[in-house]
């Protein structure tokens, strides 16, 4: 078994198409083809279903995957910084961030990065708290920013956002001052779903006061729920930093809750493995981060 092997597999796992790991890699696909099926020999099991739409993960190739992800990660970054000045920041990082917070925060993060460190290379995915700390754990992004706090040991986090849900109306709704939990039961209500940490945040609150809230559509992109509101189908429960994105939606109003439980959390993490081993660019890329999302929620209030 080859390391090139190794990085060969970890590429088109996580690309899903052997063509398109082909085009990464810059190797001929015929030749990536043969390189997986030697690899699969090897190991006397299949590691990939191959598809007409591309190649899955069998749980053994799960199980590698898990076990690579980390190691390939380390050698690359250990590779990289070979000959390179202690104080020199650069490097590819990926940050893992829940729907809608990338479109409220990630501008001023990426405007901070490329104004203090433009070589500095940035992915940004968008992801569930569970998958989110799922990547983060196997090595597939550097950083996370989680509605929740992460139970896992092998990773550091500091909460960087701290802020009341709003209710998000149609501007023409009266406001009669902040709402109970009780009257916002009986309003057609649009929610995220259960896997998102904001939902969990809602239900936890109502539990609380003994009241269900079923909602009358779910959904979890914070656009299309303010569009939804904007054409008269409900009310939209959101952070209130999300007003920033009302604007494009026409005339909406927010409305505050009374019950204090309802507020939303956002924790910056990081692998253990990281924040020990990457050295200063891990460092300051977190610092920025954290600092964006405070710049930014400033604005958006």
């Amino acid at each position: 078994m080859e390391l090139k092997q190794l990085r060969y597999f970890a590429r088109i796992a996580q690309d899903g198409s052997l063509t398109k790991a082909a085009g990464v890699l810059g190797i001929a696909q015929p030749a990536l083809s043969r390189q997986m099926r030697m690899l699969e020999q090897e190991l006397g099991i299949a590691l990939f279903r191959r598809t007409a739409r591309g190649m899955n993960l069998t749980e053994a190739g799960d199980r590698l995957l898990a076990s690579v992800a980390g190691p390939l990660y380390e050698i690359d970054r250990a590779t990289r910084s070979i000959g390179k000045p202690d104080d020199r920041i650069e490097g590819e990082f990926t940050i893992g961030m829940p729907p809608g917070i990338g479109e409220v925060f990630g501008r001023s993060f990426v405007l901070l990065v490329k104004q203090i460190y433009p070589q500095i290379r940035l992915r940004m995915v968008e992801g569930n708290t569970g998958s989110l700390q799922d990547w983060l754990l196997r090595a597939v992004i550097d950083f996370a920013v989680l509605e929740e706090p992460a139970a896992d040991l092998r990773v550091s986090q500091r909460c960087v956002r701290d802020e009341p849900l709003v209710l998000i109306t149609q501007n023409s709704a009266p406001d009669c001052g902040p709402l109970d939990l009780e009257e916002t039961s009986r309003l057609p209500l649009i929610l995220p779903s259960h896997h998102l940490g904001i939902r969990r945040t809602i239900n936890t609150a109502a539990l609380a006061a003994g009241l269900a809230l079923t909602p009358a559509i779910e959904v979890d992109a914070p656009h299309l729920a303010m569009r939804l509101v904007s054409d008269g189908l409900g009310c939209a429960i959101l952070p209130a930093c999300f007003a920033i994105l009302a604007e494009s939606h026409g005339p909406l109003a927010l409305r505050a809750f009374a019950d204090t439980k309802m507020n939303y959390r956002l924790f910056l993490t990081v692998r253990d493995q990281v924040r020990f081993h990457k050295g200063r660019a891990e460092t300051c890329i977190a610092d920025l981060l954290g600092n964006a999302i405070g710049v930014h929620a400033l604005k958006a209030e």
